[in-house]
């Protein structure tokens, strides 16, 4: 029985090997996991990317498995870029999470029926990313115009596929010959190639329904590449033409009615979720970077706690998951024992809190909080909607993890610093629209000097205090 880890090493689930003997005589799947809980997902989890995720980033390559020992064995033999779906479809926020580190996957399935797995998940991941990308101009999360790649590209995969060359599954090849594993990850086929092979494979080409049926199945895959290397869909057309006996014009023809298989439901739902990210504030995406680098290092929550307000966050969900740290945060200090007293006879610094402490006080808050809603609800007829805070924590700290991993804890504070400055800025910029408003308004109105100076010596203290901002800013 192994522990299942999220990305942050927090154990969330557990996963036992079946007996091999139970396996065959009661056809039992090889692995047994914990249900689906709130905090456990098999959809949104892989197994081992906690322990593999900086070699992955190192080596800008991610190998998936199927299975927990084969993830297991891998890293015992120096393979620490292997993680498992754990026998799921490899999802959406999978994907996700791997783009985190590379965009570079290869899958690795067992051979037990593995080209029908390949290109069933190869299927599965072309349709999941959407690769329009292109370079763009738009402000950067401090509002200055740069030029960045299209938000699209953070789908951007590029897949292989692993073909294992001896025993049923990688754990059984790696044991076998840790060098010929080895050999079959560096000769890993990008997913066209692979799929090309796989339906040329024992094909009797002098069979028309045979090349009716490999057009069919090739197609829909370049249309997908198509959408963003011309020149590399013309080179496989141009290939299927030849091997085939059939004409360019014709394939082309045919090409131009298949639907890429990128442009299916997932695919649209995840453009859709795209253009929702697209147009968050500046505000919203600075909230969110400045927590993220904060619970990255955790040092310097004193310095953001006691300098920004939950006045100065913007964002779905980013206030309460602040006013929850606040909250976690002023307990602790209470809980800790001080350091012992240094040569002034001061107090030490207090110790800083545990990631995986807080995470497991939101979610006892969060189901105390359900069972108080749901009991209020139950009078109401009305349905709670509360943002799921463990989870946007961990969002935060993949954010962190991405944006911040090579940074020192000097340049941390620095960032959150310059964050800090930022939204105190705009929150006071809103303020000084609004008083000036105000002020607009008084002066119209009669027998209001007494409101109308109250104002001015308002607007006076958030000049004032802008000013002061401006000089750190600087």
């Amino acid at each position: 029985m192994f522990p299942i880890r999220d990305v942050n090493a927090n154990v969330v689930a557990f996963t036992a090997r079946v007996n091999p003997e139970k396996e065959a005589t009661e056809k039992m799947g090889k692995y047994i996991n914990s249900p689906q809980t709130m905090i456990y997902d098999k959809g949104k989890l892989l197994f081992g990317l906690d322990r593999a995720k900086t070699r992955i980033r190192a080596e800008e390559l991610a190998i998936v498995v199927e299975g927990q020992m084969d993830v297991i064995t891998a890293h015992q033999h120096g393979f620490n870029n292997v993680i498992a779906s754990s026998g799921t479809a490899l999802t959406a926020e999978q994907i996700g999470l791997i783009a985190r580190y590379t965009k570079n996957i290869a899958l690795a399935l067992d051979s037990d029926s593995a080209g029908q797995k390949a290109t069933d998940a190869g299927n599965r991941v072309m349709k999941r990313v959407e690769d329009v990308s292109r370079i763009v101009e738009g402000e950067d999360r401090y509002g200055n115009i740069k030029k960045f790649i299209n938000p699209s590209k953070e789908l951007s995969i590029n897949i292989k596929i692993i073909e294992i060359p001896s025993g049923k599954d990688p754990d059984e090849c790696i044991k076998k010959s840790p060098e010929e594993w080895k050999g079959a990850v560096e000769g890993a086929k990008d997913i066209m190639q692979y799929f090309y092979d796989k339906a040329f494979a024992d094909a009797d080409l002098e069979n028309i329904e045979n090349r009716r049926k490999i057009v069919a199945d090739l197609l829909p895959k370049v249309a997908v590449i198509g959408s963003k290397d011309k020149t590399e869909q013309d080179f496989w057309v141009r290939k299927i033409s030849q091997k085939i006996n059939v004409s360019e014009n014709a394939l082309r023809e045919e090409l131009g009615k298949v639907r890429p298989e990128a442009e299916q439901p997932s695919a649209v739902a995840a453009n859709n979720f795209l253009k929702s990210v697209a147009v968050r504030s500046r505000e919203e995406m600075l909230s969110e970077m400045v927590l993220a680098v904060a619970l990255k290092f955790p040092d310097h929550l004193t310095y953001l706690i006691n300098n920004l307000s939950l006045d100065h966050l913007i964002g779905h969900g980013i206030r309460g998951l602040y006013n929850n740290l606040v909250i976690y945060y002023n307990k602790s200090i209470d809980n800790w024992t001080q350091d012992s007293q240094n040569e002034s006879g001061e107090p030490g610094q207090p110790q800083t809190i545990n990631y995986k402490d807080f995470r497991k006080w939101l979610i006892d808050q969060q189901i105390a909080s359900e069972a108080l809603n749901g009991d209020a609800n139950i009078v109401n007829n009305q349905k709670p909607k509360e943002i799921n805070q463990p989870e946007l924590l961990d969002r935060l700290a993949l954010l962190a993890d991405k944006d911040f991993f090579d940074y020192t804890s000097e340049q941390a504070k620095n960032e959150i610093v310059k964050i800090v400055v930022l939204l105190k800025k705009t929150y006071l910029l809103k303020q000084l629209r609004e008083v000036e408003r105000l002020i607009g308004q008084t002066e119209k109105q009669e027998n209001n000097e007494i409101r109308l100076n109250s104002l001015l010596e308002d607007f006076k203290l958030l000049s004032d205090e802008y000013k002061e901002l401006n000089k750190i800013d600087q």
